[in-house]
């Protein structure tokens, strides 16, 4: 999977499929531990999520198992997904 993630990173240019991508990274993160899949897969989080993706990831940071650094960088992430236009 980090495989994967890298190749994805800065790669999708279509909207659509960036909602897709960033979409199953999310439920992937849900179900999986990690750190080198969490840190790249957060990457692509940060780059692809949109305001559609916000109850999924509130829904991450409900992990019982998140550590301190992972529940820091979805919270960064939904903040900066709500400042946008």
């Amino acid at each position: 999977m980090v495989v994967v993630c890298g190749a994805l990173n800065n790669t999708v240019p279509d909207k659509k499929d960036q909602a897709t991508v960033a979409a199953f990274m999310i439920e992937h993160l849900r179900q999986r531990e990690g750190f080198s899949l969490w840190r790249d897969g957060l990457k692509l989080i940060r780059q692809y999520a949109s305001r559609e993706h916000l109850p999924a990831l509130r829904q991450l940071l409900n992990r019982p198992v998140l550590s301190k650094d992972a529940r820091v960088a979805v919270e960064q992430i939904i903040t900066s997904i709500e400042a946008k236009p």
